[in-house]
């Protein structure tokens, strides 16, 4: 079990107070979810948990980009979760919960992005 990473993943929830709508929430909802089982069942059925994990963080990385196309924040928007990309590539092991963190730090200003609320 790994209690640090599953709790630092409800932090993402926060996201969804901006939410561009239902489909947004929905992914949200569902990637946080994945995440946070995986995290709490401390590897066991790691195989399909991770893939649903990774597939539902890459749905979310994609509708983020899709939808800040129609906002003048598309450069903000792909450097914020190309930057998160390159820092979960360094921030492994004890580090992963301080990732969490600023994930969902990102996640709530992308979301704010998408809204035109910032």
């Amino acid at each position: 079990m790994d209690f640090a990473n599953a709790i630092t993943t409800l932090l993402h929830l926060a996201a969804l107070q901006t939410a561009p709508g239902m489909i947004y929430s929905t992914i949200v909802s569902l990637s946080t979810l994945a995440s946070f089982v995986w995290h709490l069942s401390g590897g066991e059925f790691s195989g399909w948990l991770m893939i649903l994990d990774y597939g539902l963080a890459f749905t979310w990385f994609l509708t983020d980009i899709v939808l800040s196309l129609r906002t003048p924040h598309f450069e903000n928007v792909l450097f914020w979760n190309m930057m998160l990309i390159l820092l979960h590539r360094v921030m492994t092991g004890w580090m992963l919960p301080v990732w969490h963190v600023f994930s969902a730090l990102k996640c709530i200003l992308v979301s704010k992005m998408l809204t035109d609320d910032v």
